[in-house]
């Protein structure tokens, strides 16, 4: 049986927004064994109990990597020199003979590792002002995405990420994708039962890491908090967070139970996030809030696809210096107030 390759080895969100792509490669070749490889947190996203629950892939295979990303989402390459080792020497590929890989995630590890892989044919995306093309871009065909969000001028021609991955799939076969609400992910979940959560509120380290802004995110999440109480109807809120320093009934659930949270919740509230993709993947209703930084941008390629979607702007970037956040900016109660008021018309119904 002729093998095909899915390579995504980054963060869940990402991950999500590749799942059309992956379902259009299991239907553009049904007889092929469909191979995914990802690391041992997003792919959690199809599997449960070790086993597969995600109908286009035969086989994943899962990387023991941990790829290190500081605040405000700087990547540090030094301190992934050992994880990239453990992809050069990572023993099972050798095993496979791939017809085809696709490589979906714009990141290092990706590039290396559908390097590393026997296949005929080899098909990527890059973004053009980053090293990874120079290094990487002779083993593949690939797709230049040539819009740098640090000096882009014309935000018509940003696009969502899920044309990104689709781009890759029409290097190898054409079809037409214009129309995005054909492509909104599918999630699949195990038939257990989930809790029920009227408004679910997220937590966001790589924007909330020191101490002014941990108490900046504890007055925004005691604000929404005591809204609900005194909200007209009986509400049940929960905050998701690993955190225990930001409120002490913060719920900590295992990737399978957050979906099945996000999916029977009323109405999620998150900062930019996989969450934002996972909610619109169960077309959960949302308020997804986006910072100041690059708003413009980041809003037009990773913005909720619900139906039921509201985006808020959060003012944490000074304007003269978009390399660090200034909780000064904005009052977190006052914004509290705002992002509940946007959530009651969801809660109303």
């Amino acid at each position: 049986m002729k093998q095909i390759g899915i390579v995504r080895l980054d963060r869940i969100g990402d991950t999500i927004l590749t799942l059309p792509a992956i379902k259009l490669i299991k239907q553009k070749y049904p007889d092929c064994k469909i191979v995914g490889f990802f690391n041992q947190y997003n792919s959690q996203l199809f599997l449960y109990n070790s086993e597969i629950i995600y109908p286009y892939l035969d086989v994943i295979e899962i990387l023991q990597i941990n790829l290190n990303y500081q605040d405000i989402e700087k990547f540090s390459p030094l301190k992934n020199i050992f994880e990239y080792l453990k992809i050069i020497f990572w023993k099972k590929r050798k095993r496979y003979s791939f017809e085809k890989i696709f490589v979906f995630s714009p990141t290092t590890s990706s590039y290396l590792l559908g390097s590393s892989l026997k296949a005929q044919k080899k098909y990527t995306y890059f973004y053009q002002s980053r090293l990874n093309r120079f290094i990487f871009s002779n083993k593949y065909s690939y797709y230049l995405d040539d819009i740098d969000k640090s000096s882009i001028s014309d935000y018509k021609n940003v696009r969502h990420e899920i044309f990104q991955n689709l781009e890759v799939l029409r290097l190898d076969f054409y079809f037409d994708f214009e129309d995005l609400s054909n492509y909104r992910p599918e999630i699949f979940l195990p038939d257990i039962p989930f809790e029920k959560y009227d408004l679910l509120v997220f937590d966001k380290k790589l924007w909330f890491y020191n101490p002014q802004g941990i108490r900046w995110l504890k007055i925004f999440i005691n604000t929404i908090f005591n809204k609900a109480k005194n909200f007209n109807k009986n509400i049940k809120v929960g905050f998701i967070s690993n955190r225990k320093e930001i409120t002490d009934i913060a719920i900590n659930p295992s990737i399978t139970e957050l979906l099945g949270l996000v999916k029977n919740c009323r109405c999620v509230v998150c900062f930019d996030s996989g969450i934002v993709h996972i909610a619109s993947a169960f077309n959960t209703n949302i308020v997804a809030i986006f910072a100041n930084r690059y708003f413009e941008f980041d809003t037009r390629r990773w913005s909720p696809l619900s139906d039921n979607k509201k985006i808020v702007k959060l003012d944490i970037f000074a304007d003269d210096n978009f390399d660090s956040i200034d909780f000064e900016i904005t009052n977190p109660a006052e914004f509290a107030e705002y992002v509940f008021y946007q959530a009651t018309e969801y809660l109303q119904t």
